[in-house]
C-alpha cells in the first residue's frame, strides 16, 4: 500500500499525541506561572529550562517532519514529471506503417 519504508501513524495516534503535547504544555505553564507553589529559586530556573527544551524539541520535530515531507514531495513529483516526459517521447515517436516491425519486435535495439 505505502511505497516507501515509513507508514505514516493513524490519525487518532496523531491526535493522542497532539493532546499529549497540549496536556503537557498547560501543565508546564501552569507549575511556571504558580509562584505561590514554587518558592525555591532553583525549581523555577529548572522549570523555565525544561519548558524551553520541550519546546524546542517540539519546533524541532515539527520542523522536521514538515522539510522531510516537502522533500518527499518534490521527489515525487520530479519522479512523476520524468514518467510523463517519457510516455510524451514514446508517443511522439516515429509511427510504424502497416504491416512494418519496430525496433522492439525485430530485436534490433540490442
Amino acid at each position: 500500500m505505502y511505497a516507501g519504508g515509513v507508514i505514516p501513524p493513524s490519525l487518532p495516534t496523531s491526535l493522542a499525541f497532539l493532546f499529549l503535547a497540549v496536556g503537557l504544555f498547560v501543565h508546564a505553564g501552569n507549575q511556571i506561572l504558580s509562584y505561590n507553589k514554587i518558592k525555591d529559586a532553583i525549581t523555577t530556573r529548572y522549570s523555565y529550562l525544561l519548558f524551553s527544551i520541550f519546546l524546542l524539541m517540539s519546533v524541532g520535530i515539527l520542523t522536521g517532519g514538515y522539510l522531510a515531507y516537502r522533500n518527499y514531495e518534490r521527489k515525487y513529483r520530479t519522479e512523476v514529471e520524468l514518467q510523463l516526459s517519457a510516455i510524451g517521447r514514446f508517443e511522439s515517436g516515429p509511427k510504424l506503417k502497416r504491416g512494418e516491425k519496430s525496433v522492439w519486435e525485430t530485436g534490433k535495439f540490442l
